[in-house]
């Protein structure tokens, strides 16, 4: 967020590769000991761990963080109603917050179904592996395994190939779908800050000038590289958006000095709106100014021969000593004051936090700052992705030891320990987006979990299935497919629903325990060994 640039691309690819990374570690290092096929059960229980914590504990914590009342028509009290105050809004009546509830809950919307979705298509190298590994049955004994993992070793290379694919194009998706919300978020920025210069040329506080003169410097700058002598030489799309924003901008002011109504404005009438609007042009400059904008020789400007020639007004004018040329800092409170041209912005989009800089760089220039922050950025990952890989092989040992210490299969020990070790950042955030009880926020939360989830439905299980076929290992985890599958099944269910309740979250809560219940009686009592 503070480095602009890379934020789309940090958020899109950086960020759910390295919250997979813990996970990935682990399966890695557990294959790759002299005793890889019983080692690999810790990987097993890493990976199905991570996946049944993850689409279930801080699904339950998401809920009860961002929950809000739901009406009789299943929406949710997100938005203030109109006439009440914004002291006096309650989005959540705690009657309705108890334990079972079907009145309070989170709203989905279409980018958490979407999600779901692509969920469910990564869960193709499940299939391809486990339905040959069914067929595929030798004698429970040491000298047949050699054989079984022969012949599932094919199998096992082209579920790890559709695996890595799959990762590949899934990272594509967000890296597009970041480009597309860079796109939005810089039109409602544009928004924000064409509601504050209305306000702030109404109060005085900035001239017209100081609004379009760094926009201007930018456009004449792009089309001086492309060989144009100035701005107003040439009809790129960057200057007609920003012609669209001015004719929005100037529109009151020409229509208040259009005395007659005729929709033009004559040498005087424009002087006085240039005046109010904080530009004072000089009257030779300006009569010059406004015989080369007067293309029809009318000796009047309409309003769209006024933007059309903005770019002489703009720099043949000298703002006064009243008024600054520079606007003012962006701040939501600037547009609550009914200006002309005024954003509309929502509570929630009120309600958003900014990233603040560290205290250490708030003196440095903006080139130095951003410099900082990467090389920071880059430092911290770097020792983060050292320390894991530092312990992730001691720790796959101590999990094998310790389920033999105890008499159970390091998978339940991997299960229930690994993904507090590897998925606490992801827990933690969820409850923290949803915790702003906004669609956004129960968006963000709600589908950072489904894509951590195909995260490991792709550059985790590419790892484990890679092990497998480099390994020659055999696949001996019906039980654990079986219940990875089902957990994926039941949450893109619940992804699908309009709201998650209260209910809901009892019902996804208990899933967890269940899941570890499931798999000791398959394996217990139908064999999936």
């Amino acid at each position: 967020m503070l480095v602009p640039s890379i934020s789309g691309v940090v958020g899109s690819i950086v960020l759910p590769v390295l919250g997979a990374v813990p996970d990935g570690a682990i399966v890695l290092f557990s294959g790759m000991g002299p005793d890889a096929q019983e080692q690999l059960n810790v990987g097993m229980g890493a990976l199905a761990g991570s996946q049944v914590m993850l689409l279930t504990i801080p699904w339950v914590l998401s809920i009860v963080a961002g929950c809000v009342d739901v009406d009789a028509q299943g929406d949710c009290n997100y938005k203030r109603p109109p006439g009440v105050e914004k002291d006096k809004f309650q989005k959540l009546n705690p009657e309705n917050a108890k334990f079972g509830s079907a009145k309070a809950g989170i709203c989905l919307g279409p980018g958490v179904q979407s999600s779901a979705k692509i969920m469910a298509v990564t869960c193709l190298p499940y299939f391809i592996i486990q339905l040959p590994a069914f067929i595929i049955v030798t004698d429970d004994d040491d000298d047949a395994m050699p054989a079984e993992a022969e012949a599932e070793s094919p199998y096992a290379g082209v579920a790890a190939l559709i695996s890595f694919l799959m990762f590949c194009w899934y990272l594509y998706l967000k890296y597009k779908e970041s480009l597309e919300e860079g796109s939005f978020e810089s039109e409602k920025a544009e928004k924000r800050h064409d509601a504050v210069a209305a306000k702030g040329i109404q109060q005085g506080t900035v001239s017209l000038r100081g609004v379009l003169e760094p926009e201007m410097e930018h456009i004449k700058a792009a089309q001086q590289e492309s060989g144009k002598v100035a701005p107003e030489e040439g009809g790129d799309a960057s200057k007609k958006k920003l012609n669209g924003r001015i004719k929005k901008l100037v529109s009151p002011y020409f229509t208040k000095y259009d005395a007659d109504k005729s929709g033009s404005l004559d040498v005087a009438e424009l002087s006085r709106m240039l005046a109010e609007m904080g530009d004072n042009v000089p009257k030779t400059q300006l009569k010059a100014i406004f015989d080369k904008i007067d293309v029809d020789s009318s000796n009047t400007i309409s309003l769209d021969e006024f933007v059309g020639g903005i770019y002489l007004l703009v720099n043949g004018g000298s703002s006064p000593t009243s008024a600054p040329t520079k606007l003012p800092p962006l701040l939501v409170s600037d547009v609550e004051g009914g200006a002309p041209g005024e954003a509309e912005l929502d509570d929630e989009e009120s309600e958003e936090e900014e990233e603040e800089m560290p205290e250490d760089l708030k003196d440095l220039s903006p080139e130095e700052q951003q410099r900082r922050i990467k090389q920071r950025a880059c430092f911290n990952m770097s020792v983060g992705i050292l320390l894991l890989l530092l312990f992730c092989d001691p720790m796959c040992g101590v999990l094998a030891v310790l389920g033999d210490w105890i008499n159970v299969s390091p998978f339940y020990v991997a299960f229930v320990i690994a993904p507090l070790a590897s998925n606490s950042s992801e827990l933690i955030a969820a409850y923290k987006f949803a915790g702003a009880k906004t669609p956004k926020s129960a968006e963000i939360a709600i589908g950072g979990l489904l894509g951590a989830g195909v995260m490991n439905n792709t550059f985790c299980l590419f790892i484990f299935l890679l092990l497998v076929w480099a390994q020659n290992l055999y696949w001996e985890f019906g039980a654990e497919t079986i219940l990875m599958l089902l957990i994926q099944v039941f949450m893109i269910y619940f992804s699908f629903k309009k709201n998650n309740t209260i209910l809901d979250a009892v019902l996804i809560g208990c899933l967890y325990p269940g899941s570890i219940i499931l798999v000791a009686v398959l394996e217990g009592v139908f064999g999936m060994s």
